[in-house]
């Protein structure tokens, strides 16, 4: 038989298959009108989906759900495909139909609460609630552990994540306590968490990344290095050379931060464009999109419209509010860490509360069908007083009554300066930058875990420094001087003591001598990637790293140290 013959066989063979699909959900459907009962449109409904036609089962579904008030299926069916199109709002009543039938609906618990808590910290404490008995009622840890675990570290309660997973081997419940544990300072602890999930599991990429990051590799129990003898790094290039897909890119960041651990730059580089390469090509990037997003906010926010807007500015007597902003890596924790060492100072961390506010408060006036930016060329002054108060509002909920100023190190807050600036008079607004060849090299090696796509390729990074230097440079022209502080991560790490003294006089406080060598100490946990360098003593050691690379040194025109780091 010819291709030609193969060709038409396999057709003739589709084509009745397609029919034959098609005559049984006919069928199925002529019985579901005729039954008329929630079982037999739930049939139907169930084929609809298998066979990818959501908006019919959709509809099936429904109809399954108003002939039997108590059936659940249906209900949690539909509330499934909602999810699946990226609409959880839709599947928001659904949930809530299911709990009034079975309060003690495990799946119905995890899944509500998720959506409440994605949707806004406004929500936190009916999907805590939620999360919390759905993880009581055994439902499955990803669906419900892991998502309280993202919500209370969403607010710094990172005692408590510790707690809740204590015994939990599963991959994504062993990150969230390794995260906790490293947010805390307990680096050893987060170690040894590791170790156990890799005697557990010797293939637990978490596991291993982690112990590659913390640079505690060498701990790595014998029973994840038995056919390495004991060698962790042999074990782990192993790995990344045998894995495919997301294992692959874990377990190539984690080679990559061994190698670098170990002075082998060479090596080390090529196993991080390895990982990036990866990530890149899965996920694509958003360089573009936050270009067009910091461009327009720069065109909508001029001088007149900050004038406009700042006409309704609160000031409380509550805590000060100091903004930190800079590019990731740039030194945005290590400012925070030196500022939350005195007592005045509460560090809020990379909360997006006044996103939120802005998001939630009423359009007065002219713009409600106007996204942000561009509402704000035409808003009432009134709505940025009112995004004022609830942010204000928010800030003394999270901050003891001692309190004086609350830091703020969101990542969005370089694009929200104008808002700053016209609705919080009283707040200051610190910008920490770096050698941008630095924050490539930091970028290009940290594997962040949500968002920031475009950190995964040289070229995005380089185009997302640009961005983020044109709207700074639009906001020293409009801002008056007093508002806005420039700090050079350099010379923080350099003479830390002096430019602390520095950034609190701009701020409005004392400085405390003893803050460059206690901001190791203070308890706030910090989650960022700098989570084990800001533990350690304040040293140039950073300074330059971009050198150490060949792949960045050939970029840049500057010759490379030697493969031992000299």
């Amino acid at each position: 038989m010819d291709a030609n013959h193969v060709d038409a066989a396999g057709r003739t063979r589709r084509s009745l298959a397609a029919f034959a699909e098609h005559s049984e959900a006919w069928r199925l459907r002529a019985h579901a009108r005729t039954a008329g009962t929630a079982s037999a449109w739930r049939e139907l409904a169930d084929t609809l989906a298998r066979r990818a036609r959501p908006k019919g089962a959709l509809i099936a579904y429904t109809r399954a759900a108003r002939r039997d008030p108590i059936e659940v299926r249906a209900r949690h069916a539909a509330a499934e495909l909602h999810r699946e199109a990226d609409d959880p709002a839709a599947a928001k009543p659904l949930y809530h139909a299911i709990l009034a039938i079975n309060p003690h609906d495990p799946d119905a618990c995890a899944r509500l609460g998720a959506i409440l808590a994605e949707e806004s910290m406004a929500h936190a404490v009916p999907a805590e609630g939620y999360l919390r008995r759905a993880h009581h009622l055994g439902a499955e840890p990803r669906e419900a552990l892991v998502p309280l675990c993202r919500l209370l570290a969403a607010q710094e309660r990172d005692r408590e994540i510790v707690q809740l997973t204590a015994g939990h081997t599963d991959t994504a419940t062993v990150d969230q306590r390794l995260q906790a544990q490293a947010a805390l300072g307990d680096l050893d602890g987060a170690a040894d968490t590791a170790c156990a999930a890799l005697r557990a599991h010797p293939h637990h990429p978490v596991a291993w990344y982690n112990l590659a990051a913390l640079r505690r590799y060498t701990r790595a129990p014998a029973e994840a290095t038995r056919d390495h003898g004991g060698d962790a790094l042999a074990c782990v290039r192993e790995k990344a050379e045998r894995s495919t897909g997301e294992l692959r890119e874990a377990y190539a960041f984690a080679l990559a931060g061994m190698l670098e651990g170990e002075g082998r730059f060479a090596d080390a580089w090529a196993w991080y464009e390895t990982a990036n390469a990866s990530v890149h090509a899965r996920l694509g990037s958003d360089v573009a999109a936050v270009e067009d997003a910091e461009t327009r906010t720069l065109r909508t926010f001029t001088a007149s419209t900050l004038d406009r807007l700042g006409r309704a500015g609160i000031r409380t007597s509550g805590a000060v509010p100091i903004f930190i902003v800079g590019m990731p890596r740039s030194g945005t924790t290590l400012v925070e860490r030196l500022l939350a060492a005195h007592d005045a100072v509460a560090p809020l961390g990379e909360r997006a509360d006044l996103v939120e506010a802005r998001d939630h408060a009423p359009v007065i006036g002219d713009g409600r069908d106007l996204p942000w930016p561009e509402r704000a060329a035409v808003v009432s002054p009134l709505t940025t007083g009112a995004t004022a108060g609830s942010y204000i509002k928010r800030v003394n909920a999270l901050t003891p009554p001692a309190t004086r100023f609350a830091v703020d190190k969101h990542l969005a807050n370089s694009r929200l300066i104008g808002l700053i600036a016209a609705a919080l008079p009283q707040a200051r607004i610190v910008h920490v930058r770096r050698d941008p060849r630095d924050i490539m090299a930091s970028c290009f090696t940290a594997r962040f875990h949500r968002g920031l796509s475009w950190s995964f390729d040289l070229d995005d990074i380089a185009r997302r420094q640009a961005s983020h230097d044109r709207l700074m440079a639009h906001w020293r022209r409009v801002l008056p001087p007093a508002r806005l502080l420039e700090v050079r991560y350099e010379a923080l790490v350099r003479e830390p003591d002096r430019v602390g003294r520095d950034i609190a006089d701009f701020c409005g406080f004392t400085w405390n001598p003893g803050a460059a060598g206690g901001h190791a100490a203070t308890a706030a946990p910090v989650r960022t990637s700098s989570v084990r360098q800001v533990r350690d003593a304040i040293s140039e050691r950073s300074v330059g790293r971009w050198r150490r690379f060949p792949g960045l040194a050939a970029r840049f025109g500057q010759d490379a140290l030697s493969p031992d780091g000299a």
